[in-house]
């Protein structure tokens, strides 16, 4: 697994025009303003990027939207949030097809490029081995980082500190 990330890495909110679509050129001058003020990375799809709200056209346009202007300049992460794991893993394939994956380049300036972040799984009850399960199989499905993003206020459960060292051992996480 790559060294993990260090310095500032943003929560990126998402601009969207009156008409609640996606303002691409706001977007792009947000993301330039964090890259000229030398962030070390972008968090893009989070809970302050309302992920949650956005259907998959509207993540696709945001990642796309992202990348281009980061175009490997600090690595990107990617909100993969969703109720269940299959909605997750859709969601990481579609990061991994936007671009955010592991920089297989020969100059290895930024060792962990791209990464995605989950949360547990929400609305249906879940306990800790679904949780776990959860972590485990998003981890076995992409070679990319996998954060887990404890947001207990939203998916109504706490990320157990037992077992995200259990999954960090693993490599899952």
């Amino acid at each position: 697994m790559p060294r993990g990330l260090t310095g500032v890495v943003p929560p990126l909110v998402t601009p969207l025009t009156p008409e609640g679509e996606l303002d691409v050129p706001s977007l792009e001058r947000l993301v330039a303003r964090l890259l000229d003020a030398g962030v070390d990375g972008i968090f893009a799809l989070g809970s302050s990027g309302e992920v949650a709200f956005f259907e998959d056209r509207m993540r696709a346009k945001v990642l796309d939207a992202v990348t281009a202007v980061v175009a490997g300049a600090v690595p990107v992460i990617a909100g993969v949030i969703d109720m269940q794991t299959r909605r997750v893993l859709e969601h990481v394939r579609a990061a991994e097809a936007a671009g955010v994956q592991a920089v297989r380049e020969a100059e290895a300036r930024i060792l962990a490029q791209q990464a995605v972040v989950a949360t547990a799984p929400f609305y249906a009850i879940t306990g800790p081995d679904e949780i776990r399960a959860h972590f485990r199989a998003i981890g076995a499905a992409t070679d990319l980082p996998v954060y887990a993003y404890d947001l207990p206020i939203c998916v109504h459960t706490k990320l157990a500190a037992p077992m995200l060292v259990e999954l960090g051992l693993e490599g899952r996480i």
